[in-house]
């Protein structure tokens, strides 16, 4: 085959090897970071996850009213759909 291949069929004249090994690994343990540290990173992750669920969403269009559905307004609406029963039948 040509060098024009298509994609299942593609020859590739690198190989990446890497071995895991030889990889660096970061060590971190509890006794690298202060409680001071601990607490305020704690403190930031909460506030960030407060002010994220303090953000009120726009309406939508649709929502329920006890057993109806309704617009923005508060009207109901009604859904209009098609049903073909024998549409997978040969």
């Amino acid at each position: 085959r040509g060098p024009h291949t298509s994609w299942p069929h593609m020859s590739c004249p690198f190989k990446l090897q890497i071995r895991l090994s030889a990889l660096p690994v970061p060590v971190i343990t509890m006794a690298s970071f202060s409680p001071t540290r601990l607490l305020l990173g704690l403190l930031v992750v909460l506030l960030a996850s407060a002010r994220a669920a303090s953000v009120s969403l726009p309406a939508l269009p649709l929502s329920t009213a006890s057993r109806w559905l309704v617009d923005a307004d508060g009207r109901r609406v009604k859904l209009v759909c098609a049903n073909w029963a024998s549409h997978l039948e040969p």
